[in-house]
């Protein structure tokens, strides 16, 4: 799943529970599981941790259809918004069309919670939905061969939680939205679909710059001509300012796949290609153009980087 796993710490107990939401990927017969979440207990402070799982996994959403998309920001008052996005297939490949954000006000009311079941209670007392249409279908294509390619992409919030984006692979979209962190309320601000993409050309990868001005997507599935594509939020016409800054020479199906900020306000990203003991970086992407310098290969890493990254709040 493109963003598989969340990993939520409850407010006002230090780091002594967990709540990890979890996404399956569509191509899974099982993917109307829905949205997972499992309650997790760490009760000893250093080295080495004993952590207890809270009563049984469940689905936070049995028998809805959910895309690969999971997010959280902060709520400015110690809690945390965790964001999800449904999807309309089913298994036959035939639904309706589905524009729904599930959003969940993490806060201290969880500290209460005991296992799995209790939390999911308290989780859906919290729970608010927006439908939200924009000008492109979230899986507006017959057959279902390839259903899920309309569910796999990221979606990632700005650093300061104010700007809410994703894109839809198949689609070739980019959806954005203004997220108030007071109240968890999605607002829809505009949708694109990048300049000189080939036909076969579709996204996956999205991350905002820390200062949010600068938006970056990521094209895989051209295997050989996939770009790195930067856009100025600020300007009056978004797609006009679309600045390429990498282009993939390499064969592989995936090249530029999942994107995601540092703590180091560094930009890494799973690729050129798959299968990798390395990551690619923007270093600089609060600047325009190829002054964010893209850096191949900059970052090695233990084990092998394929498709995702780790989502970090």
């Amino acid at each position: 799943s493109t963003q598989s796993a969340l990993i939520i710490p409850i407010p006002t107990l230090s780091c002594e529970k967990f709540l990890i939401f979890t996404t399956v990927g569509v191509e899974d017969s099982n993917y109307s599981d829905g949205l997972g979440v499992a309650l997790i207990d760490v009760n000893v402070t250093a080295p080495p941790y004993l952590v207890s799982l809270l009563g049984t996994p469940q689905s936070l959403q049995s028998g809805t259809y959910f895309t690969e998309k999971l997010s959280a920001t902060s709520d400015k008052n110690g809690g945390w918004w965790v964001v999800a996005h449904d999807f309309g297939y089913n298994t036959s490949g035939t639904g309706p069309n589905s524009k729904t954000f599930y959003v969940y006000h993490i806060t201290s009311a969880l500290a209460t919670a005991t296992n799995t079941a209790a939390a999911i209670s308290i989780l859906n007392a919290n729970k608010q939905t927006f439908y939200i249409p924009s000008s492109t279908s979230h899986n507006s294509f017959s057959g279902s061969n390839n259903q899920h390619t309309a569910a796999q992409g990221q979606m990632k919030f700005s650093k300061d939680g104010k700007k809410l984006g994703l894109v839809i692979t198949r689609q070739k979209t980019v959806d954005l939205f203004d997220f108030n962190t007071l109240n968890g309320q999605i607002t829809f601000k505009t949708s694109f679909q990048p300049s000189g993409s080939p036909s076969n050309q579709q996204l996956y990868g999205l991350e905002f710059s820390p200062n949010g001005n600068i938006l970056y997507i990521g094209e895989v599935l051209n295997t050989g001509s996939e770009r790195i594509l930067q856009y100025d939020l600020n300007s009056s016409n978004i797609l006009s300012s679309q600045q390429v800054v990498a282009t993939s020479s390499t064969s592989s199906y995936y090249n530029y796949s999942g994107m995601q900020l540092g703590i180091n306000d560094k930009i890494y990203i799973s690729g050129p290609g798959t299968n990798l003991n390395s990551l690619s970086s923007i270093d600089n992407p609060d600047v325009f153009g190829i002054g964010c310098n893209y850096n191949s290969g900059s970052t090695p890493i233990s084990g092998t980087s394929v498709l995702g990254l780790t989502n970090v709040i």
